[in-house]
Order: C-alpha cells, then sequence, then structure tokens
C-alpha cells in the first residue's frame, strides 16, 4: 500500500505520536517498504520531532519538506491563516507529485486540518482521502479548552474565525472516511459539524510502540526505599490547556496533609514538549515555576522541558504515578504509555482517559481539583501493594489493546474502507467551487512569493542555480 500523509508541523506532540505511529506501523513488519511511504510536511526541526524521523531514523527518508518558506504567523498574528496556508500548499504538493512526477499513491492521509481535501479531490478526483480528526479546529482557539468556551471572543476574532470554521466544515466533506481518536472526539465532532450528522466517524485509538520501553520496574525501585525520593510525574507539552497548574497546586495540598519527612521526599517532575520559539511554551513555563514560588513548593517541584525519547521512558518507568491534568482531553497517549512502563495514572474524569484508565484498576479518575489529585496520590503513597497491583494491571492492559499490532490491524482496515469509497467519483458541487476559490487563494500567494523571487533574482548573479521547482516544490 502506498500512502501519502499531510501533517503541517512534525514537532514533539499526541498528533505527530500519531502520524509517525500510523507510517512507522507500515513499514516496520516489512510489508511496505518505505520507497511507499511518504510524510509532506512544511516542518521537521531535528532538535524537535521523534526518532523515527530524526536523520537515521527508520522514518527518515520518507519525510519530505515542502513550503518551508510559508511563515507560521505575521509578527504574531494570523497563526491559524497561516496555517490553513501552508496546509492548502501541501495539498498542491501532493497534488504535483501525483499529476507533475507520476507518484502513485494508494490513499492520502489528511490530520488536524482539512483544507487542502477540496484541492485533493478535484485535481485527483480518484484519490482516496482518509482524514484524522484528533479535535475539530474550531474548538482549538484561545478562548476555548478542548472545546469549552472560557472567555467571550471579541468582534474581530469572530470575524476572523468565521470563515476559517465554515472552511473546515465544508471541506471535511471531501474525506471519504473520517476516523477519531476517541469516542469523545467523535461526539464532539458531530456536535461541531452539524451539517456532516450524516457522515459516520470510525474510532482508531493511537498507539503506542510497545518496544521503545523495557519491563516495568517493582513498585520498590520506583519510590525509592529508604531516604530516596519519591517521583512524580506531569508529562505534557508546555501549553496552558494542559492544566499543568492542577499538579503545582496539588503538591501545595500535599504539603499541608503529609508529614514534612515525607512531603521531603517528594519531587514532582514537570516534562515534556517544549519549543523556545513557541511564545506559550515560554510563557507558560515562566507562569509555571512562579505558582511554585507561590505555592512554597518550588524546593519540590523540577522542570524538564524537551526530554528525549530515552529520559522521557526512565521517568515514566521509574515514577511512583503519572499525573495527568487535561480537562476534556482528545485521547491523550502518555496514560498509555504510563501503564505499559507499569506506573499507575492520576487523570481527570473526562475525555479521553474515560476510555483508556481503568478508575481503581489501572490507577484513579478523579475530579478536576488539587484536593482529588492528593488524595488519589496518598493513597498510593500508603499502599505499596495496591501501587504495584495497579501498575501490573496497566501494563497488560496497554498490551493488550493499545500495540502497534493491534493499531496497524485497525489502521489499514480504515485505509481500505477510504480506498473501496475513494474508487467512485463524486459528482461536481460546492466542492469544486471550493476547490476553485482555495486554487486561486494559494496561487495568489505563489505569485506573490514568485514576483519577490524574480526581484531578487535580477539582483543576483546566482540566478542560475534557481529553478521554479526548486522554489516552490522543496
Amino acid at each position: 500500500m502506498r500512502v501519502a500523509f499531510l501533517h503541517q508541523d512534525l514537532g514533539i506532540g499526541g498528533a505527530e505520536a500519531l502520524i509517525v505511529s500510523m507510517a512507522s506501523s507500515l513499514i516496520e513488519d516489512g510489508t511496505h517498504p518505505s520507497s511507499h511511504i511518504s510524510i509532506f510536511t512544511t516542518r521537521c526541526d531535528q532538535s524537535h520531532c521523534f526518532s523515527q524521523v530524526k536523520r537515521g531514523g527508520c522514518l527518515d527518508g520518507c519525510v519530505k519538506k515542502r513550503g518551508t518558506f510559508i511563515p507560521s504567523s505575521l509578527f504574531g498574528i494570523g497563526t491559524v491563516l497561516f496555517s490553513n496556508l501552508r496546509v492548502l500548499y501541501l495539498g498542491l504538493c501532493i497534488a504535483y507529485e501525483i499529476l507533475g512526477n507520476g507518484r502513485k499513491y494508494d490513499v492520502v492521509v489528511v490530520d488536524v486540518l482539512p483544507i487542502a481535501m477540496p484541492i485533493l479531490k478535484f485535481l485527483t478526483p480518484r484519490m482516496p482521502i482518509c482524514f484524522y480528526c484528533h479535535f475539530p479546529d474550531k474548538y482549538l482557539v484561545r478562548n476555548t479548552v478542548n472545546g469549552v468556551q472560557i472567555t467571550a471572543p471579541s468582534l474581530l476574532r469572530r470575524m476572523y474565525r468565521y470563515p476559517m470554521d465554515a472552511v473546515e466544515e465544508l471541506a471535511m466533506g471531501s474525506a471519504d472516511v473520517v476516523g477519531v481518536n476517541s469516542k469523545f472526539t467523535g461526539k464532539v465532532f458531530r456536535e461541531a459539524f452539524p451539517k456532516l450528522r450524516n457522515v459516520s466517524t470510525e474510532v482508531l485509538y493511537p498507539a503506542i510502540n510497545l518496544d521503545d520501553f523495557i519491563p516495568p520496574l517493582e513498585v520498590g525501585e520506583k519510590k525509592g526505599k529508604g531516604k530516596g525520593k519519591i517521583r512524580l510525574l506531569s508529562m505534557n507539552r508546555f501549553e496552558r490547556k494542559k492544566n499543568i497548574d492542577l499538579a503545582i497546586k496539588m503538591m501545595g495540598v500535599l504539603k499541608e496533609e503529609l508529614k514534612k519527612e515525607v512531603f521531603e521526599r517528594l519531587e514532582l517532575v514537570v516534562a515534556g514538549g517544549y519549543d523556545e520559539r513557541n511564545k506559550e511554551n515560554v510563557e507558560h513555563m515562566s507562569e509555571l515555576k512562579a505558582l511554585a514560588q507561590r505555592t512554597s513548593v518550588s524546593s519540590q517541584v523540577t522542570f524538564m522541558p524537551s526530554v528525549s525519547d530515552a529520559v522521557r521512558a526512565t521517568l515514566l518507568q521509574t515514577s511512583l504515578c503519572v499525573l495527568y491534568t487535561p480537562d476534556r482531553e482528545h485521547f491523550g497517549i502518555v496514560p498509555l504509555e504510563a501503564m505499559y512502563a507499569g506506573t499507575p495514572v492520576i487523570a481527570v474524569a473526562s475525555g479521553g482517559p474515560l476510555e483508556t484508565v481503568k478508575d481503581g484498576k489501572t490507577g484513579f479518575l478523579c475530579d478536576n481539583t488539587p484536593e482529588a489529585f492528593a488524595g488519589a496520590t496518598v493513597k498510593l503513597l500508603q499502599d505499596d501493594f495496591e501501587a504495584s497491583a495497579m501498575g501490573k494491571a496497566g501494563h497488560e492492559h496497554v498490551k493488550s489493546n493499545f500495540g502497534l499490532d493491534t493499531f496497524k490491524v485497525s489502521f489499514e482496515r480504515l485505509l481500505t474502507k477510504a480506498i473501496k469509497k475513494g474508487e467512485v467519483v463524486k459528482p461536481g458541487g460546492w466542492e469544486t467551487d471550493l476547490a476553485f476559490f482555495l486554487i486561486f487563494a494559494v496561487t495568489v500567494f505563489v505569485m506573490g512569493r514568485f514576483q519577490l523571487w524574480a526581484s531578487n533574482v535580477l539582483r543576483s548573479s546566482g540566478a542560475n542555480k534557481w529553478t521554479l521547482e526548486n522554489m516552490f516544490f522543496n
């Protein structure tokens, strides 16, 4: 099976982990050569990506960076607009590979933003498209947290978002199959896109590569008997929606509830994806450090941004528990990694964790309060046997239900369904009109880029080193 993936930014996050899992599941058993897999992206920073797509990784040769000249924003403004523009451009690049270079694909997998799909359907009408919805983009704006509005958007922001949200719903209709990462996301999808109520969604749970983790440690090794530190772990990107402050506030509650000698053995490690070029990452790191100071627990909190895969695995394996703080999380890959490592998970009782964490068996599902999280943590501190039993149960739970082998079977079934549906060419309608509009928008942008390029060439003596293909499709 020859598959093209369209993903805007191959950084470190749940969406990126899913794309990497999809691609690697197709080639690691040898049934699909890596030459049959292509991942089109505008960015793959070698210092901020998964090991599989780094130089020498199993997917290294599959990554095709295109449109790197398109900025992510204009002085911090217009992030959504430029994100859609980059995805549109990647869609044109895939169409160019098919029509211009004669590259053959059996199916195209698009995720996050669907805006390129009408163009692909218009230019390559028999190309099957599978869209994977991590969560509707219209619910990932500044004034919302996982679909819940926190503050009222300004009139200007509503005017800015309206066409983006409308296009998202229209473009979604071009997919032959829509996959979602959880039943929760499927429910939100139907609420977000009422015009697509007849579009069925298929649940494809993300997976973890079980080969990347060694067997769980004994609980004694985790907690550090004697005077050793007892590690509590928070593993998330440094974003406000991840609700990491809940873990720090919990430490403040534990400071009041536990004996001094017990509390001083605790160490909360706050680790996860961090990009110093991301304004929110930088700001939120400072906010969390300030919160730890105000709560008088800074000496018990260690920040570890952008940890390597090896360090990540060790942290998951050697912690007493993982504190998974996001509320209404779409799915959440971290609880799976933690449970496979034999570590109980304490998570907010909402969203994806309701489908992955077995309350009272592989961890605890709690209210979104520091007191509830502290209470669950105390139970594990006081009962080594329960912590050990939960760790073992979690390991078996993930091994049986969320490994790459299980994921691969479900993913290939989803692709096969898309291919069968994609063989039928749909009659033209609003999709054609939308495709024409989007192609026009991208053409205007590219022509502006060409004009700038041409002006530079006239001033440069090295013009013969450049070609249009190098300029626009590399």
